[in-house]
């Protein structure tokens, strides 16, 4: 068997340097979910404890999920992050499963879903007319080719859009922390009467922590395209904990600020729904007129960077699966300025598909459950690297081995099986997509 630091026969195009891999750590997590997702959960939290904890466990699970994957990013620096990993330690058939269904169920959908969280905000911007014959899912769609369309100039251009983004996001967030932090508060909304707060380990605080960890996804997407990172053993690391770190304190920043304008309870629209637009909310509720209705532009530009981001990562998983010959080769192909083309086109077609007939928190639900299954795969590949390449050289090693990688699945486990009893409605989903790349992949071994 060959050494997982067997490289893949094409030749790495590395254009991305240390900055570059940061950005696309933090283009990808600072997204629709920072922007939605404290309104999704905060009635289901009730409290502000519960809300404030969920946050911060979801940034452990990342925290250890980064030791983790920087392990084995280092070890095999090429393009295809939990699918090289998969590959390399479970086998074609078990990774062709799990990882083709991750594949569109959970990268192409959660590019769909930022597209979808994106024109949420844009999208009552648009004139009456344009709102006539635009629907809020075709604008979404019209971004994703927009993105595509960068993308297809080259790597470096690409590249650097996702870093001018990522700053923005950074500075711009922090911008309007200040701005929340520094106005007078008003009368809160009155906290409704919800019940009482889910116990710490039910099904429904591990389902608010699974839908909180998609606003931290992203946190590994330096891994998937280490294949075009510069010194990847030193800089994929650097941009993972780099990034995780930056975004979380962001995070507990914005979240406090939410929290100014309205208790978890509170956070209910006008009809009594969770409040999805919770930047939009709080915007309203704490600044002056003028500035909450820019902040809806601003907040749907700021998303619209995390769709130029995912898109790169997911193109480079078609990449990886061209690359070891489990899609067909000509996925893998680039143009001059090192883009993979076919791979990007392949990734706004299955995209648009998803957002004809999908929502937002549909999109979310369905790839954080099956996602969880492949990065409990990953914490248990790097222990079973660890023994069975004792020899290996790994310039990066996790701290307190094996503890945090067992940690790490069992957390991700958990938060899996919590999600499906929540919502047993998308199983079906998940075992039709696992049925479906079972199928494929007997069909490639008859090739």
């Amino acid at each position: 068997m060959p050494s997982p630091n067997t490289p893949p026969s094409a030749t790495p195009h590395r254009n991305i340097d240390a900055l570059g891999a940061t950005g696309v750590v933090v283009a990808a997590m600072i997204g629709t979910g920072i922007f939605t997702l404290s309104g999704v959960v905060g009635p289901d939290l009730v409290t502000t404890d519960r809300f404030v904890v969920a946050w911060v466990v979801a940034a452990i699970i990342a925290g250890l999920g980064g030791s983790v994957y920087s392990e084995l990013a280092a070890a095999n620096p090429n393009t295809g992050g939990h699918y090289l990993y998969w590959r390399t330690t479970f086998g074609r058939q078990a990774t062709f499963i799990q990882c083709a269904t991750d594949l569109v169920l959970v990268s192409v959908a959660s590019v769909a879903a930022v597209a979808a969280g994106s024109s949420a905000y844009l999208y009552p911007l648009l004139p009456n007319a344009l709102q006539g014959w635009v629907t809020e899912a075709g604008l979404a769609v019209a971004m994703v080719w927009i993105a595509t369309a960068m993308h297809l100039r080259s790597v470096r251009f690409g590249s650097a859009v996702i870093t001018v983004g990522a700053v923005a996001k950074v500075v711009i967030l922090l911008i309007f922390c200040a701005l929340v932090f520094g106005s007078d508060i008003p009368a809160k909304p009155a906290a409704e009467n919800l019940g009482a707060p889910p116990s710490w380990f039910s099904p429904t605080f591990a389902d608010a922590v699974l839908l909180v960890l998609f606003a931290y996804a992203g946190w590994e997407n330096a891994t998937t395209v280490a294949g075009d990172v510069q010194n990847p053993q030193r800089n994929v690391p650097l941009a993972l904990f780099g990034g995780l770190a930056g975004v979380t304190v962001v995070y507990l920043l914005v979240n406090l600020a939410f929290l100014r304008a309205a208790p978890p309870s509170a956070m209910l629209d006008a009809d009594g729904g969770p409040v999805e637009a919770i930047g939009l909310f709080t915007a309203e509720h704490l600044l002056p007129s003028g500035v909450a209705e820019a902040s809806g532009l601003v907040f749907g530009v700021l998303i619209f960077f995390t769709i130029i981001s995912a898109t790169m990562v997911v193109s480079r998983l078609f990449v990886a699966f061209a690359e070891r010959g489990d899609f067909p080769k000509w996925l893998a192909s680039r143009n001059e300025g090192g883009t993979p083309g076919p791979a990007l086109i392949i990734n706004a077609v299955l995209c648009s598909a998803f957002l004809t007939v999908l929502d937002l928190e549909q999109l979310i639900r369905l790839g954080g459950i099956t996602y969880t299954f492949s990065h409990a795969g990953v914490g248990i590949a790097a222990v079973v690297q660890r023994i069975r390449h004792p020899e290996q050289h790994r310039p990066f090693r996790m701290p307190w081995f094996p503890l945090p990688a067992i940690a790490f699945a069992l957390l991700y486990l958990w938060l899996g099986i919590s999600g499906a009893i929540r919502e047993p409605e998308l199983l079906p989903f998940i075992v039709g997509g696992w049925l479906v790349a079972a199928l494929l992949e007997r069909i490639g071994r008859r090739r």
